[in-house]
C-alpha cells in the first residue's frame, strides 16, 4: 500500500522565482539609498548659495559689517553657515555629512573655515578668508558627499559681480 504522504518541499521553479523577486527588492533597495545620500552634496551647496545671496543682499542694504562664515569641520556633521550681521549671528546648520573646501587664489581644505565679505556699493566680493578678492577671480565653494557614491557639487562665485550659482 503507497503512502498519500508525499514530500510537500517547495519545487526548484517555486525557488528560482522567490529568490529572483528577493534579488530585484534588495538591488532597488540598495541604489535608493545610495541616490537619496548622493543628494547629500547638492542640498549643502544650494544651502550654502542661498546663504551667499541673503549675505549679499543684507550687505548692501544694511549699515554695518555684513559677512558669512562657513565653519567647515574634518567631522562632516559638524557644518554650519554664520551670517554676521553687526553684533547679531544667524547661524544655520549643514545637516548633511559632506566635506566643505574652497578652491581658487584663496585654497581651502575642509576644517578651514571660509568667510566671505561683500561691497556694500556694488555686491562684489571684497574679501574672502581676510584678504582683498582677486577682481576678476572666480571662487568654488566645494562639497563633496561623505555617504554613498561621494557625489560632489560646486557654488561657484564670482568676484567683481558678487553673483554666484551652483552647478
Amino acid at each position: 500500500m503507497r503512502s498519500k504522504d508525499r514530500n510537500s518541499g517547495y519545487t526548484l521553479v517555486e525557488l528560482i522565482t522567490v529568490i529572483s523577486i528577493m534579488v530585484v527588492i534588495v538591488g532597488v533597495a540598495s541604489f535608493s539609498v545610495s541616490f537619496m545620500f548622493s543628494r547629500d552634496a547638492q542640498r549643502a551647496a544650494v544651502l550654502i548659495d542661498d546663504s551667499l545671496s541673503e549675505t549679499r543682499m543684507l550687505a548692501m542694504s544694511k549699515d554695518g559689517d555684513v559677512k558669512m562664515i562657513i565653519r567647515t569641520d574634518t567631522d562632516p556633521m559638524k557644518n554650519t553657515i554664520e551670517v554676521h550681521q553687526g553684533s547679531s549671528v544667524k547661524k544655520i546648520e549643514i545637516d548633511r555629512s559632506v566635506l566643505i573646501s574652497l578652491k581658487g587664489s584663496a585654497t581651502t581644505t575642509p576644517g578651514d573655515n571660509i568667510t566671505i565679505e561683500f561691497n556694500k556699493s556694488n555686491g562684489s566680493v571684497s574679501k574672502i578668508n581676510g584678504a582683498d578678492a582677486v577682481a576678476d577671480g572666480l571662487y568654488e565653494i566645494e562639497t563633496v558627499a561623505q555617504r554613498g557614491s561621494s557625489k560632489t557639487s560646486k557654488v561657484t562665485l564670482v568676484a567683481n559681480t558678487g553673483r554666484h550659482y551652483t552647478d
